[in-house]
């Protein structure tokens, strides 16, 4: 059997999302081939080269007893493979029966922008200067705000601004600094997002898109007309550090900002307990939320 029947193999991560359940990923494995009349099925394979777990799956393929249907192609996909964020796979794919030499193979790394789409829905209200949160999927872990100086700087979280997450979270009376930002805590790990870092603020889409998926690895060559391009990010002019602002919630007290002795920095308040925004204190649990 000639190497040609194994076109091209195709692994992306993605994310399954189960109310009940939160989010999870996955690895999805797909190939292109020709069919043969001693082909009878495929095999794909992930070897973590971590742990050296090794997860296989099989797929039948119909016998091209025809002449007329030798030859032709077929597109196969096999089902998921548990997966964590990450993590460095090895894939294989395989025919049945094996042949020596028919085989492709490729390294895989489980890409973090699969959770990155969780951050698409990040808006902020200018009429009622709120930032909101709201995931496309249940997940629990924790957000906070923090105050990232510049580029490549750590964000140092404010305090009382931590919130457990579930679904919606609401930060009323922000200030639009692009040092202001979010970041969001999970068993997977930590994310920043840094919302006004662009003179266009997030603001609400007219229609809202529920596919979860990360980016891809593929044999296969890339469409130039798969998406826009990203735009280039201003350049930043380095400037003298600036102090931490502070956040307060409802009912509690303003919290100090952090040195005294620096001025200038913006200061962030919360709206009087009658206000029709709504935020959670910190420790406080939010309905259905769990601890990440």
């Amino acid at each position: 059997m000639s190497r040609s029947v194994l076109e091209a193999l195709t692994s992306y991560t993605a994310m399954q999302c189960i109310p009940s359940d939160g989010c999870s990923l996955f690895l999805r494995v797909r190939a292109s081939i020709t069919l043969h009349e001693h082909l009878r099925g495929l095999e794909a394979c992930t070897v973590s080269l971590d742990t050296q777990e090794t997860q296989c799956q099989s797929v039948w393929v119909a016998r091209a007893s025809h002449r007329q249907q030798v030859g032709q192609q077929l597109q196969v996909y096999f089902g998921c493979f548990a997966v964590s964020v990450a993590q460095h796979l090895y894939v294989t794919l395989r025919t049945i029966p094996h042949f020596c030499g028919v085989q492709l193979d490729q390294k895989h790394l489980v890409e973090t922008e699969a959770l990155e789409v969780l951050w698409d829905t990040v808006y902020y209200h200018p009429g009622s200067q709120t930032l909101s949160w709201e995931p496309n999927c249940p997940v629990s872990g924790h957000v906070s705000l923090c105050w990232r100086p510049g580029p490549g700087a750590g964000c140092r979280k404010l305090q009382r601004s931590s919130q457990l997450v579930h679904r919606r979270v609401q930060y009323p009376l922000v200030d639009t600094q692009p040092q202001l930002c979010l970041k969001f805590s999970t068993s997977w790990g930590s994310w920043v997002r840094c919302p006004f870092e662009q003179r266009r603020f997030p603001t609400p889409p007219t229609s809202r898109c529920t596919c979860v998926t990360g980016g891809s690895h593929s044999s296969l060559p890339a469409n130039p007309h798969s998406g826009p391009a990203r735009s280039l990010q201003p350049q930043v002019t380095p400037q003298p550090p600036l102090p931490l602002p502070s956040w307060t919630f409802p009912g509690r007290r303003p919290v100090p900002q952090a040195s005294a002795s620096r001025a200038g920095g913006p200061m962030y308040t919360s709206p009087s307990p009658s206000s029709s925004a709504t935020s959670t204190p910190a420790g406080a649990q939010l309905s259905g939320a769990t601890g990440g």
